[in-house]
């Protein structure tokens, strides 16, 4: 007789072992994987709570000792399951030996031993985890893919991630799998005890099986994971109850069953004749290949593949048991090799062929059935020597494979086909995979499994290399499979001894494989597009149609659903009387019937919505499945009878909470916000508390400040409502980085964004979106609220109708609701709009943007949903939408910014400082202002809040309110510096892609760093290799013994500061094999405080130069970089840079502090007042210009002098009461110095090597430099010579009436500037003091040439030229003071045109990409008329020496003018041509090039051929009749066509001028003597060699404008191959 609590116990116990029956019978009965552990003797096993439930189930047994998975004693596990791959773990212990002890089953003082195994050992946990995935693969499950991919992710990471923001942690699969190939490898005994990567190659032996036919692994494969698995038992003896027929007059069917159940004991001959004899009784399925021979047959079961389309054969269910017969073979003589379907053929003689119907990587298993001599595979190969047996393929040649022990195993993707044979009749069994198999549902899968087939676990990728090469090996290619050999499931296996080995191993990439593979991926901005589907769907149709299109389309919606508005009036009056009557009232006029037609047709998957809604919702138990959402399971914590069960006594505990807040407006304003929806129907009361039912719950409201206003909050959690409730889902609202990544790719597809002025942006926000929707007849008995009536000084109890905004359930039942508006907007509408809870934001061009507001507002008015009307916003560049501004404006030029309100950031500079003043954060407040920090980080340029954010998580976890120094300091730059933070900026354009690779090396006490910069091209562009000093590894990590987390982050910031001027303004992918260092710069922060203040200054760095980076791993053996860290230097890789690691580690840690400045010769970076450098107890004070950086021990001042390129700091010892500054003082130098606390000490600043055309200049540039000036130089000279003369006669005249005297003053400045100016042109280089000279300089010549162009030619001694006889200049009877002073206005005026643009190519910095122009503006780009004065001004100074100097008499007006046209037509011909060939490869790209027609898509390639070909017919034309009007003058023949082939060689053709660094001198044969001397033919005859030498110098102009745009565009020309040095 059992006591009390002992029989409690019982019973308890009991009720458990009934609930564990139930729940292993459901998982069974519905096809679930699962399994239930107890101890093997345990009497669970046989009660009758147990067996009751579990006795009729085709279970399995698996048994084993806990200590041959890593345990210590020999605890004796049983696992009952339905999981065939469990029977894995079926080791038992052989008993105790000298290697293998246990530990003893005894008693001590804290308890049995018997508790110390109550936890799985790890090595077991790590096995069973194993058998899991491989178990959920086989019956279907899609296990995370290995590579980045759509899809692969939720959809807000995606989101992020196309936004340009990496997600944290491995939210995201890398873009490139670590591990070109994964294989399995079984063994009898242990391989490689001990070892974590082969440093060598490993011969696999031949006992070892391996699910490749792979022969050696190669040095560097990773081992992954150790275990031991148990053989699965042996099957039972068959039954012998079958009635005894004779097999041979059985069909198929009975056939296969009578010969599976003598399986065991047959000979393998037994199993080929009874396979033979199949052929006889199954029907022929219609031949897809053969038909060329006699007696053929051909019959499949399993599954199939067609169009994407995966399925079962008619043939697998109408023979099941032919199925499993020869499964059962195949496993026997082919065991481990994967195959999803099997064909049976006879005679079978088809043509060449490749299966692409089979999987890529698994290999066909062809079987010998029947007696035959040779009839093997013929293969096709580059190197065989067998002629093709087919007739049709008489001329290739390949590799004929032949049976080996009666087996061919071979690659399905290669071209094959049968081989001839002799005797038979040839009958062969084949087993392969299909492609797809992945995609066969779990029912299909789990189908295959039972009949026998192995269906692969996962798909194994195919070797490099061996694509289409034939396979044929001895034993069979033992492929992992998704089952197990088939065994009885009654039968435990544990019983078995046997066991074997099994070795997971990874074969990494060589690092051109992997670099390969990392370029065919770009960056994830290239592969997530991070929008809903919806929204692709309708993007890409907006960009498919015009303005017409799209507003006849949306016209046409619109009035189709107001007229189906007007006929379903009924059926709403309808629907309406069948509500509830508190849901009729709140949900008054609205359309549900309508609303769920719309649905339906959008195709929308929460079908049931508008029916909920009409019903109401309910607040507690499961929340209805909403496939539209991403799947999520979560629970309820409480039950709902026990939440009513226990509500009298929370009702009591609530009404005592409910008190006045402390505010009284806030109690006032709660209290009208209450009353208002009282009068509005959706509360009712106030009611009596004690009048309600016992189970009715009643929740506490409060309000909060949302500006000035009050927000009431229902609090349900507090109540225990939202305990009860559990869904399947999470709820999907499109977040920011949704919204961004929509624009960015309205952006990218959609032309009309550039040509119509970009994009405008408006929001909606749903008015009172909550109390828009009722809540069920049932959910209200749990929805009363307690209010704080501040009239009477107590809760008051009202009855609510309509959703809480505080319960859990109401957020899913809204988003349903929001999610339905959206889709109907965007999917009917075709409305470009995202939706965030009840805030609805729509994009639009500026053409559209009425009609869009148009369509948005008629939906919401026909659904009869209101919107806020104190949130009135019109569609504009400006738009403000959850809490965040977005920034349009630039749009049309590919970009678009974020950043948060200024509301939102007074606001969180207001509580800042309101907690600094305070001196203490509580945590309740500390968890509020980090979530809303870390969202307005979200909105701000880099990650360089990191250390603060961390500082803000030490307080939070520390569980004190006090504020530390760490934490002022923290709050001080998130204040000061971080809130004002440069927005986001998102650029849509397609940006030049970089990747860089980098390693450090720790060996033999040598460190080593070496970094590899990859083009998006696959060129290897540069390297660096660098041996660390001993200085630099004091700086870096004086105590590690082995830092290489600090050099690993050190090789990144080094590769960043290296090749800063390449990297900038592109996109960058950033390959370390350090684990942790990519982690940290993830997250932009790092425990370790080195490694933090490198992170830091990695993330400055990329914000200085714009650089959208993004990090991932690579494994060691697969990283280029690794042998640059070890000292290797190889031409191969690049330009090898020298880089100085001392000099990037100094600038980067002593600013932190983390080097005492003390011991340091570095500059301090110049810090403003208030920037915060993250590190302890670090901030930057100013006075009086001087900035300096305290900490615990010194102050850092650099005294920055402007104008000069240097900085001279001084160190100052810090004052004892450092903290005064952290108090918000400012510590001045004065006070320093008068408290004696100043020590002067020079400290050297490190040379910036930048190279110069001082230093690093070719003869080529300073003649062509030398040339350029050397007019203007001379001509000062000689003003400077006749200075009086010139003034009184030429200057004076011109200015009058000004005095002399200014007269004089002008005189000498143009003089002097002239001079200046040609200097700084010769001298300046395009470093950046070089583009400052050469900016000035322009500008100084400017100066000049418009002064000397007004005093001596338009106003020439005091004559205006317009003043001057009224003939043309190019009139015959024109004057010849007119025509000389038109010759040098022209000239002038062609001078100051080239300054301008050669002022304009010093101020080029790298740039988006502009905006897009009209056609007609793109058409002049195209065209480049502004370049015309290049060929016109030698052809103008030619006119003007032939008729003024050297008298001689020109022809008519119409030849001149001609001309004029022509050479005009074979300019336009060279722009357009070279335009087309710089663009096709790829010297100008969206960032760098500074023709933009192409790159902006201004005008389209195949217009610009179009313009190009008429502009050369035009010019053929007129050399035709040149040619013909000289009677084939050599020279005009000459010279005609050498200038033809000019134009067009100089960036066509095979030999491409341009690209082979002879562009200068082809400009100036063209533009020079060649042009000159056709057109001087041309007027005259013959060419005037006197009038020919004057056009040189215009000719030398324009070759000097062109020999500075080379120079500027050298770097990005020699990376789209172009040599123009």
């Amino acid at each position: 007789m059992l006591y009390s609590p002992l029989l409690d116990r019982v019973r308890k116990a009991n009720q458990l072992y009934s609930l564990a029956g139930r729940i292993f019978s459901h998982c069974m009965q519905a096809g679930k994987l699962v399994s239930c552990e107890n101890p093997a003797n345990s009497h669970f096993w046989n009660t009758s709570f147990w067996c009751q439930e579990t006795a009729q189930l085709p279970w399995q047994d698996t048994l084993f000792h806990h200590c041959q998975h890593g345990g210590q004693r020999a605890k004796l596990t049983r696992l009952r399951h339905n999981i065939p791959l469990m029977s894995e773990l079926a080791l038992l212990c052989p008993g105790e030996s000298s290697e293998h002890r246990h530990l003893q089953w005894t008693r001590g003082p804290d308890g049995f031993a018997t508790a110390e195994e109550k936890v799985y050992p790890l090595v077991l946990c790590r096995r069973i985890a194993d058998i899991v995935r491989r178990s959920a693969a086989a019956v279907g499950v899609k296990l995370p893919p290995l590579a980045l991919e759509p899809g692969a992710s939720a959809p807000a990471h995606e989101a992020q991630a196309s936004a340009g923001r990496q997600p944290a942690g491995k939210r995201l699969p890398p873009l490139v799998p670590e591990f070109r190939q994964v294989l399995v490898l079984q063994c009898p005994r242990p391989l490689f005890v001990g070892l974590r990567k082969l440093d060598t190659a490993f011969d696999i032996p031949t006992d070892v099986s391996c699910t490749s036919a792979i022969k050696t692994l190669p040095a560097g494969t990773r081992v992954l994971r150790h275990s031991v698995v148990g053989h699965p038992g042996a099957a039972e003896d068959p039954s012998s109850e079958e009635p005894n027929l004779d097999p041979l007059e059985m069909g198929p069917e009975e056939f296969s069953h009578y010969g599976l159940q003598l399986g065991t004991a047959a000979t393998d001959a037994s199993w080929r004749e009874s396979i033979c004899h199949l052929c006889d009784l199954l029907r022929s399925d219609p031949l897809a290949r053969g038909g060329l021979g006699n007696d053929e047959f051909s019959w499949t079961c399993g599954a199939y593949t067609h169009a994407n389309v995966v399925g079962l054969r008619k043939n697998t269910a109408s023979n099941p048991n032919v199925c499993k017969f020869l499964c059962e073979y195949v496993r026997r003589v082919a065991p481990g090799h994967p195959f999803t379907s099997i064909m049976l053929g006879r005679n079978l003689q088809g043509d060449v062929h490749i299966d692409k119907n089979n999987a890529v990587g698994l290999p066909n298993a062809v079987l010998k059935i029947s007696s035959f001599d040779r009839g093997g595979i013929w293969v096709e190969s580059p190197g065989g020597t067998a002629k093709c047996p087919s007739p049709n393929h008489p001329d290739a040649f390949g590799e004929v494979i032949d049976f080996c022990n009666d087996r061919i195993f071979f690659s399905p993707d290669c071209r094959h086909c049968q081989a001839p044979w002799d005797g038979g009749p040839r009958i062969v069994l084949v087993a392969y995979s299909i492609r797809n198999f992945e995609k066969l549902g779990a029912d299909h899968g789990r189908r295959l499994s039972e009949l026998g087939f192995c269906v692969p676990a996962e798909e194994i990728p195919t070797l490099p290399g061996t694509e289409g090469h034939p396979v044929c090996t001895d034993t069979p290619s033992p492929f992992p499979s998704g089952i197990s050999s088939p065994s009885s499931p009654m039968v435990p296996s544990g019983r078995v001894s046997g066991r074997f080995h099994r070795v997971v191993v990874g074969i990494p990439w060589t690092p051109e494989e992997f670099i390969e593979q990392a370029l065919h991926a770009k960056h994830p901005r290239h592969i997530l597009d991070g929008i809903p589907d919806e929204t692709k769907r309708a993007v890409d149709q907006l960009a498919s149609l015009s303005l017409g299109e799209i507003g006849a389309h949306r016209t046409e919606a619109l009035r189709k659903w107001i007229g189906r508005a007007r006929e379903l009036e009924e059926r709403e009056e309808a629907n309406r009387e069948s509500m509830p009557p508190h849901c009729a009232k709140v949900l008054g006029r609205k359309r549900l019937v309508l609303f769920e037609e719309m649905l339906s047709e959008c195709g929308h998957e929460d079908t049931s919505i508008a029916r909920d809604i009409s019903r109401g919702f309910e607040l507690s138990g499961a929340i209805p499945r909403n496939p539209a959402f991403r799947a999520k399971r979560s629970t309820a914590s409480l039950p709902e009878s026990e939440l009513r069960r226990n509500a009298a006594v929370t009702r009591e505990a609530t009404l005592l909470a409910t008190k006045s807040s402390g505010d009284p407006e806030l109690d006032l304003a709660l209290w009208e916000a209450t009353q208002k929806e009282v009068d509005r129907g959706w509360l009712r009361g106030p009611v009596n508390p004690r009048s309600l039912d016992p189970a009715a719950v009643i929740s506490r409201r409060f309000g909060i400040w949302q500006g000035d206003k009050c927000r009431p909050i229902d609090d349900f959690r507090a109540s225990g409502v939202n305990a009860t409730t559990s869904a399947e889902d999470s709820v999907t609202v499109h977040s920011a980085d949704t919204i961004a990544a929509s624009i960015a790719y309205r952006l990218k597809v959609d032309d009309k964004c550039r040509r119509y002025g970009g994009l405008e942006m408006k929001s909606y926000d749903l008015h009172k979106a909550y109390k828009n929707l009722p809540l069920s007849a049932g959910a209200v008995d749990i929805a009363y609220l307690s209010v704080y009536n501040p009239h009477k000084k107590t809760a008051e109890v009202f009855e609510q109708c309509v959703l809480p905004f505080g319960a859990r359930a109401s957020v899913h039942s809204f988003c349903r609701t929001s999610l339905g508006i959206w889709t109907a907007g965007v999917q009917i509408l075709l409305l470009a709009w995202s939706v965030y809870y009840d805030d609805f934001v729509s994009c639009e061009v500026p053409p559209l943007s009425r009609i869009s507001d148009l369509c948005a507002e008629s939906l919401f008015r026909l659904l009869q949903w209101d919107t806020s009307p104190d949130k009135p916003t019109t569609f504009g560049s400006i738009a403000k939408v959850l809490g965040l501004e977005f920034d349009l404006g630039d749009t049309r030029l590919g970009r678009f910014y974020m950043r948060n309100t200024s509301s939102r950031r007074e606001e969180l500079r207001g509580n800042i400082s309101s907690i600094l003043e305070q001196g203490t954060l509580p945590k309740k407040e500390c968890e509020r202002l980090r979530g809303r920090l870390q969202f307005a980080s979200n909105q701000i340029a880099g990650k360089r809040a990191g250390r603060a954010f961390k500082a803000l998580t030490r307080h939070l976890m520390s569980n004190r309110s006090a504020l530390c120094d760490d934490l002022k300091l923290a709050l001080l730059f998130l204040r000061d510096c971080f809130l004002d933070g440069p927005p986001r900026s998102l650029n849509a354009n397609i940006l030049h892609l970089w990747h860089i690779y980098v390693d450090a090396s720790c060996d033999d006490n040598k460190i080593g760093l070496g970094g590899v910069l990859i083009s998006e091209q696959g060129s290897k562009v540069a390297y660096f290799s660098e041996w660390a000093e001993d200085e630099l590894r004091t700086i870096v990590a004086p105590t590690s013994k082995n830092p290489i987390f600090e050099f690993e982050c050190l090789a990144v910031l080094l590769a960043i500061k290296t090749w800063s001027g390449l990297i900038g303004g592109c996109n960058l992918v950033i390959f370390s094999d350090n684990e942790g260092t990519k982690a940290c710069l993830v997250k932009g922060s790092s425990d370790n405080e080195v490694g933090m203040a490198i992170v830091d200054n990695v993330h400055k760095s990329m914000d200085d130069i714009g650089c959208n980076a993004w990090f991932e791993r690579v494994n060691t053996a697969s990283n280029i970089s690794d042998g640059p860290s070890r000292g290797e230097q190889s031409e191969s890789l690049g330009v090898r840079f020298v880089a100085d690691a001392t000099s990037v580690a100094r600038s980067a840690l002593v600013p932190w502090g983390v080097v005492n400045a003390c011991q340091c010769t570095i500059a301090c970076p110049t810090m403003y007042v208030g920037e915060y450098s993250p590190c302890l107890g670090q901030l930057a004070v100013e006075k009086g210009g001087i900035s300096a950086v305290t900490d615990s021990s010194s102050y850092l001042v650099s005294n920055q002098h402007f104008g000069s390129f240097t900085q001279h700091p001084i160190l100052l010892d810090a004052p004892t009461d450092w903290r005064e500054a952290a108090g918000g003082h400012t510590f001045t130098f004065a006070s320093a110095c008068s408290r004696g606390d100043v020590t002067e000490k020079p400290i050297d600043v490190p040379a910036v090597h930048l190279a110069s055309l001082l230093r690093n200049r070719s003869i080529k540039d300073f003649l062509a430099r030398l040339g350029f000036v050397g007019i203007f130089v001379t001509e000062n000279i000689m003003h400077a010579i006749h200075f009086e003369f010139e003034v009184d006669h030429m200057v004076s005249p011109a200015v009058a009436p000004l005095p002399r005297e200014f007269a004089v003053s002008l005189h000498l400045v143009h003089i002097i500037f002239g001079l200046f100016g040609a200097v700084f042109v010769l001298i300046s280089g395009f470093d950046t003091a070089g583009r400052t000279a050469l900016t000035k300089g322009t500008s100084m010549m400017l100066v000049f040439m418009g002064t000397i162009t007004w005093t001596w030619w338009i106003n020439r001694q005091g004559v205006l030229y317009w003043n001057l006889d009224p003939v043309p200049f190019w009139d015959v009877n024109c004057s010849a003071e007119k025509r000389n002073r038109t010759v040098h206005i022209l000239k002038n005026v062609s001078i100051v045109g080239a300054l301008t643009i050669f002022q304009q190519m010093a101020k080029y910095e790298t740039q988006d990409m502009p905006g897009r122009p009209s056609f007609l503006q793109g058409l002049i780009t195209a065209l480049r008329p502004w370049s015309f004065a290049g060929i016109i001004g030698p052809y103008l100074v030619l006119l003007a020496a032939l008729r003024c100097i050297h008298h001689i008499a020109l022809p008519g007006y119409t030849t001149v003018f001609a001309l004029v046209v022509s050479l005009l037509a074979v300019q336009a011909t060279a722009n357009l041509v070279n335009s087309y060939k710089d663009f096709e490869k790829g010297v100008d790209t969206v960032e760098t090039a500074g023709d933009r027609t192409l790159v902006d898509g201004l005008v389209s390639p195949a217009t610009l051929k179009v313009l190009a070909t008429t502009t050369l017919l035009s010019w053929l034309s007129f050399f035709s009749w040149s040619v013909l009007a000289t009677g084939f003058n050599y020279t005009v023949l000459a010279w005609a066509t050498i200038g033809t082939l000019l134009a067009i060689g100089y960036t066509a053709g095979p030999a491409p001028l341009k690209y082979m660094g002879l562009g200068d001198l082809t400009v100036f044969v063209c533009f020079g003597p060649g042009v000159v001397s056709y057109c001087s033919v041309v007027l005259v005859g013959r060419v005037v060699w006197p009038a020919l030498l004057m056009t040189v110098p215009a000719s030398l102009y324009v070759v000097g404008i062109l020999h500075a745009n080379n120079y500027r565009d050298m770097e990005v020309d020699r990376r789209g191959g172009t040599d123009n040095a």
